[in-house]
């Protein structure tokens, strides 16, 4: 945690927002990184989703168990997953642990000694809702039963929003994607699924290795380079224009 704090964003981010604040229409960011970079480096932190998760937030480690029950400040307000198309007609079905106490991790400073990797136990957080139980992450882990999906699925239903919008205004999206692998395809998923709800779109998929891009009713533009370099070549670009 400590490490993912004390590290900056890279100039790539700079040059993302610099090129999405120069569309008539605002951006919107979908990512799987769990760091907080995109907030570090200036981009709006009502037009993100950190579809994973982020280790600038805690919650309870059983919030299942959590002693203190739901907390009404934060609520899951849909169970929707963003990289499928919603079905207004079909109620949202929660994913479990959405009514958890999720807090601020910036007060949470662990002393881990880096020869043991054992932190001292003074210094592991605890529950934010007050239990007993310690505090972890609000990071999705494979096979994690435990994570509190409140704040992810109110920024889903943020980011439906926005897409709802944009086609109303008939919007044409460009969807930028940058080192987005197969491994966990979350991200990829998401940028067809979006690519393909509007008329006209276009698909950047920027990766070094795995830039394919299947056909869809959108113009696929496959860069088989690193995202720094992709955008600042996009950049360039741009203001040759």
């Amino acid at each position: 945690m400590n490490l993912y704090r004390e590290t900056q964003p890279h100039a790539g981010f700079g040059i993302l927002l610099d090129v999405m604040s120069q569309k008539p229409k605002p951006g919107f960011v979908f990512t799987s990184n769990v760091d907080g970079h995109f907030q570090k480096a200036g981009f709006a932190e009502d037009r993100i989703v950190e579809c994973h998760g982020s280790l600038q937030f805690i919650q309870c480690i059983d919030p299942s168990r959590c002693s203190r029950g739901a907390n009404d400040a934060v609520h899951s307000s849909s169970g929707l997953l963003s990289c499928f198309p919603i079905d207004p007609s079909r109620a949202p079905e929660p994913r479990g642990a959405s009514d958890a106490v999720i807090a601020s991790s910036a007060d949470v400073k662990p002393v881990v000694d880096l020869a043991t990797l054992h932190a001292e136990s003074a210094t592991i957080p605890r529950c934010p809702a007050g239990c007993d139980k310690i505090g972890r992450p609000n990071v999705l882990m494979f096979g994690d039963g435990s994570f509190a999906w409140a704040r992810t699925d109110e920024q889903e239903v943020r980011y439906e929003r926005w897409q709802a919008e944009m086609r109303a205004a008939g919007a044409r999206l460009v969807v930028i994607e940058l080192g987005a692998g197969k491994a966990v395809p979350t991200v990829r998923r998401a940028s067809e699924v979006a690519a393909n709800s509007f008329k006209d779109s276009t698909l950047i998929r920027i990766n070094p290795r795995e830039h394919g891009i299947p056909k869809g009713t959108y113009e696929g533009i496959s860069v088989p380079m690193g995202s720094l370099a992709a955008l600042q070549a996009i950049q360039d670009h741009l203001k040759s224009d």
